[in-house]
């Protein structure tokens, strides 16, 4: 079972348990949809090949999807999205005096 996306630094964290499922990593498949939907989908491990489930994250606006990762291990999931970071940076611009035209 999903849980939702946790906020951790500069990314969110998505969990989902495969545990007892018998699941190799290649049978998980990990789309995007639209701006910010990440859609997994993973053989249900029952005999019948066409037992797909699919677990759906709707991400916040500051996840940049471009910057997505996954692992498997020990029955768990882990799917890693980058978060966008504004900057807060502050910058002085200079005004300079112009000429008149003649």
């Amino acid at each position: 079972m999903a849980a939702a996306p946790i906020e951790m630094g500069n990314s969110f964290v998505l969990l989902v348990d495969l545990e007892g499922k018998n699941i190799w990593h290649d049978e998980i498949k990990i789309m995007v949809e639209g701006d910010k939907t990440v859609i997994i989908r993973y053989d249900g491990g029952g005999s019948n090949k066409f037992d797909w489930h699919q677990e759906r994250f709707d991400l916040p606006l500051n996840a940049y999807l471009d910057a997505i990762s996954a692992v498997s291990h020990n029955g768990t999931l882990l799917v890693s999205v980058g978060k966008i970071i504004p900057s807060n940076t502050e910058r002085t611009i200079n005004v300079v005096k112009g000429e008149p035209e003649s």
